[in-house]
């Protein structure tokens, strides 16, 4: 049994360049728990910045 976690971590060692970023104790209302700090990791992301502020 492999859990998301296994297929994340194989997906960044098999995509070059791929990182992951890891957002603990959220659940799945990400935007409703943390929305100011993922939009600042999007803004990053898609803006070619180092992502920060979450554990990667």
């Amino acid at each position: 049994m492999s859990s998301g976690t296994d297929f994340a971590e194989q997906f960044v060692t098999r995509v070059p360049g791929a990182s992951q970023v890891v957002i603990r104790g959220v659940g799945h209302f990400v935007e409703e728990k943390v929305g100011p700090k993922l939009s600042a990791l999007i803004d990053d992301f898609v803006s070619g910045r180092e992502v920060s502020g979450f554990s990667k």
